[in-house]
């Protein structure tokens, strides 16, 4: 199967155990290698709140509260009110939550409270690869901070936007006492062709950064928006 039979954007995640990335739509699975390039035509910082973890690595969790911009966010249906922590959050307007006061986010011992619920930070790309396809990448925990720092090592030496280069991103198998998870590193590399850069790179930034910044539903739905296309 090749990357042009899929034709919408393709959802790329982390496939930690193998170290590899995994692509898919709702009926294409794609299995990549440890490494690809692309361009990043835009991306914005977001926060996803997950219950509490359970026996079962397998069961399907659904997000307590989101945040596309990690400045509000937005409780879901399942939203543990009854928590001692969400009352200093209480929302000031109906339906939205102040990131910098809710005390769930980045608790340090997420991993070993297996009762509570985590909040983590995240960040969402809209990539192009080779074959002029949209992706969209969800970094979550460690491979978030390593696109935030990419991002900010990015704009302390370059002027332009990431879309006026090739971006490399890889992954690296760790193993830690008995976990094994996937380290993401992203490089930079070539220009790409600066005759694309305002007729076609540019007006697809300004129209996915406006899509990835819409606010979540508050009542656990999806808004509809239209998507750009090439």
């Amino acid at each position: 199967m090749e990357l042009e039979e899929f034709t919408k954007p393709i959802d790329l995640k982390i496939n930690h155990k193998q170290a590899t990335f995994d692509l898919s739509d709702e009926s294409h699975p794609y299995h990549l290698e440890s490494s690809f390039s692309a361009i990043i035509i835009a991306g914005v910082k977001q926060r996803l709140m997950w219950p509490p973890y359970d026996s079962d690595p397998n069961a399907r969790r659904s997000p307590l509260c989101k945040s596309n911009d990690n400045v509000t966010g937005y409780p879901q249906r399942d939203f543990p009110w009854e928590d001692e922590r969400a009352k200093v959050v209480e929302p000031k307007m109906s339906g939205r939550l102040s990131c910098s006061e809710c005390e769930f986010k980045d608790d340090p011992q997420h991993w070993k409270n297996q009762g509570k619920p985590v909040c983590e930070s995240g960040y969402k790309l809209v990539l192009l690869d080779a074959e002029d396809r949209l992706i969209i990448f969800n970094a979550m925990n460690m491979a978030a901070k390593r696109v935030i720092a990419h991002y900010g090592e990015w704009f302390k030496n370059n002027k332009l936007p990431t879309f006026c280069y090739v971006t490399k991103f890889e992954l690296h198998g760790v193993k830690k006492s008995a976990n094994r998870y996937a380290d993401l590193e992203l490089t930079k590399q070539e220009q790409t062709n600066r005759n694309l850069w305002v007729p076609k790179y540019l007006p697809l930034h300004d129209e996915w950064k406006a899509v990835l910044e819409v606010p979540p539903s508050p009542i656990g739905g999806r808004q509809t928006v239209d998507l750009p296309v090439l």
